[in-house]
């Protein structure tokens, strides 16, 4: 299995896809704009050869709204 991870700023997110054993297999930055996202997607099913998304909101971080 692949696990692709974001770490998202507000120009650019970069992913990472790591294997089971947590080692690094990939990673790509992409600028934070509709065309960037559409560029992880594609890259991310290339990386672990499925499409899966999930997003997960950590209290106090995110703002409601």
């Amino acid at each position: 299995m692949v696990v692709v991870g974001a770490d998202v700023h507000k120009r650019t997110h970069t992913f990472v896809a790591v294997d089971e054993a947590g080692r690094k297999l990939a990673e790509k930055v992409v600028k934070a704009t509709t065309a960037g996202h559409a560029e992880a997607v594609m890259w991310a099913e290339k990386a672990s050869g499925q499409r899966w998304c999930g997003r997960s909101r950590i209290a106090g971080i995110c703002r409601p709204g």
